[in-house]
């Protein structure tokens, strides 16, 4: 088998892949869709050199995929796209930045249901405890601490009142008395609304410091929670491989993230 070609944008043709296969990927990696990798070019060579031995055959080709989900990784580049795009002034900042913040909680969560059960053979166990009693048991088991009165304990703490308020939401009256001047009375009327301690939250200013937090923390323990596995934050693979009848093959591992993609290609000679 040769050894896999790490491609970028300018070398995708030479390793015979279709020309837009990385505006496709690209495509994938800014909308978080799922689309298939195709990997059509090598797949018609590989079909080529079969029919150059065997004329006139249809050989069939069996395709495999596999796709190794990461599900920290998943949300934390949802997260960071949405908040790239929710733009200050836009319709989309408000919305955009609360469902960012969502997304670092759901990473959060994720990220200690990734490394727990590796930890912990009865982490099933625990799985219906609050998040930040997994939170202390793992920091426990590390021998890791994050200090209760300051960050980024203090930030952990504030998403995750932010996520049960928005996941258990109850309509409430927010009422607020303040004492101004006679001739600011109405600029302040209109202007100042007041708001629940969620509300409070959803700012650019806000949704970065938490991120910071919440990256960091899960940077200082996956190291030592996880040694010898990959970098934190290391995006889920997709596998695909075609076998034609007489064993010959091209296979493909696509890494896709926030930040890029990187593909990596090999051709399987036929058995002789």
């Amino acid at each position: 088998m040769t050894s896999p070609t790490h491609l970028t944008r300018d070398g995708i043709r030479d390793a015979g892949l279709l020309d837009d296969s990385w505006a496709m990927l690209r495509e994938s990696v800014l909308t978080g869709a799922n689309r298939s990798f195709r990997f059509r070019r090598p797949l018609t060579l590989l079909r080529e050199e079969y029919l150059m031995t065997k004329p006139g055959s249809k050989p069939n080709a069996r395709i495999t995929t596999e796709r190794r989900v990461t599900m920290y990784a998943e949300m934390w580049d949802g997260s960071t796209i949405l908040l790239r795009r929710a733009a200050p002034g836009t319709e989309a900042n408000y919305w955009g930045v609360m469902s960012s913040l969502l997304l670092a909680a759901f990473t959060f969560e994720a990220y200690l249901n990734h490394i727990g059960p590796r930890l912990f053979k009865t982490w099933r166990r625990m799985d219906r405890l609050p998040v930040l009693s997994k939170f202390d048991i793992i920091c426990e088991r590390l021998d890791v601490a994050f200090p209760v009165d300051s960050r980024p304990r203090t930030s952990i703490q504030e998403l995750f009142h932010f996520r049960n308020a928005l996941a258990h939401g109850r309509s409430e009256t927010v009422s607020d008395i303040k004492v101004r001047p006679f001739d600011r009375v109405d600029p302040e009327f209109f202007a100042d609304v007041p708001m629940t301690t969620w509300e409070q939250l959803i700012t650019h200013e806000s949704a970065k410091r938490i991120r910071e937090d919440v990256e960091g923390v899960i940077r200082k323990m996956n190291p030592v929670a996880d040694p010898h596995g990959p970098p934190a934050f290391s995006p889920s693979i997709t596998s695909r491989k075609a076998v034609l009848e007489d064993g010959s093959a091209v296979s493909a591992r696509i890494k896709r993230s926030a930040s890029g993609a990187s593909i990596a290609v090999s051709n399987h000679p036929k058995k002789i």
